[in-house]
């Protein structure tokens, strides 16, 4: 399952998608867009998501997909 947040304002849902993008549903409109995790415009109807959300979602990992270059702990 995607790693997924809701805004507690507008209640906008982030989710990191399997290609690292941030994809975004606007809660008020259905309006949907894909952004990078530092909140840049990729594609899609909604041209505008808060850069900080888009940084949270798309910078976590998965506990078995973890970011490249990080060290196992159990192997540290």
């Amino acid at each position: 399952m995607a790693k997924q947040f809701t805004h507690a304002v507008t209640k906008d849902v982030y989710t990191l998608r399997e290609d690292g993008l941030v994809g975004v549903r606007s809660a008020a409109t259905g309006e949907t867009g894909v952004f990078t995790s530092e909140g840049e415009y990729v594609e899609g109807d909604m041209h505008y998501a808060e850069m900080v959300m888009c940084q949270f979602v798309g910078r976590s990992y998965p506990a078995d997909k973890p970011p490249p270059g990080a060290r196992d702990a159990h192997h540290s």
